[in-house]
């Protein structure tokens, strides 16, 4: 399953579709992308995944691994 990512205009952060509350509701300013690097590519600035989107990445590809 393709993961889609989002990012907050206003905050500048990079969430992960259903990983965090922010996702969840689901904010006007946003633009959608398909992949981590089309996000990434989008802003000049050192983008990052929120906290939350990340530490539940990262906790999902250790139950894979």
């Amino acid at each position: 399953m393709e993961k889609k990512y989002f990012y907050n205009l206003n905050t500048h952060k990079l969430h992960i579709l259903g990983n965090c509350r922010e996702s969840n509701r689901k904010p006007y300013d946003v633009k959608y992308f398909d992949t981590y690097d089309e996000a990434l590519a989008y802003d000049g600035r050192a983008v990052g995944l929120c906290k939350l989107c990340q530490n539940k990445d990262n906790k999902q590809k250790e139950v894979l691994r």
